[in-house]
């Protein structure tokens, strides 16, 4: 915003700028983080798009012991599907992670994908990633030796993980390597 001051009036400019995110093609429809969110609104030399949808999407519920999450794109539908909530009361329960491009799936676009896990009983959660693939894949959370990870708190816990594929965890190129970081 300018302002100046012309014969004893206040002169103000406004300024004003427009940012927006476009979704490239290619991208995936049915999952977060591929695409626009379900509400956004666009701009184009034509016009204003405005969406506001009234549908509302569920977490994925986990209700047993020993689940694993599944690796397919349509599985994950949805701008909160990537929410995955474990309802284990007070059982210790363990949970494994899917299966990402280097599993011999083509579950995911890219080699990222992000997941956020809840737990909502007072037991423990053990998430556990798949087992590795000789010569091919060495799979792990936050390094490729560690292949778990514990959510221990007598209460509700959350943790969300960022998945990668042929980096080491310090970034560097490593084709065999598939890690789940911890956020």
């Amino acid at each position: 915003m300018g302002c100046g001051l012309i014969k004893g009036e206040i002169k103000m400019t406004f300024y004003a700028g427009l940012t927006y995110l476009t979704s490239q093609t290619g991208g995936q429809t049915s999952s977060k983080n591929y695409q626009q969110p379900s509400h956004y609104i666009s701009a184009t030399q034509s016009g204003w798009d405005i969406l506001i949808p009234n549908s509302v999407y569920i977490p994925t519920f986990i209700n047993s012991n020993n689940s694993v999450l599944p690796s397919a794109i349509t599985s994950y539908s949805g701008d909160y599907s990537n929410y995955v909530i474990v309802n284990n009361s007070s059982n210790n329960w363990a949970l494994t992670l899917p299966l990402g491009v280097g599993g011999g799936t083509t579950a995911w676009r890219t080699g990222t994908f992000q997941i956020t896990i809840k737990k909502t009983g007072s037991g423990t959660l053990t998430i556990q990633t798949p087992a590795d693939t000789a010569g091919t894949r060495v799979r792990g959370i936050n390094t490729t030796s560690n292949k778990s990870y514990t959510l221990s708190s007598s209460s509700a816990q959350s943790i969300t993980l960022l998945y990668t594929a042929g980096y080491s965890d310090t970034g560097s190129s490593d084709s065999t390597a598939e890690i789940w970081h911890i956020l």
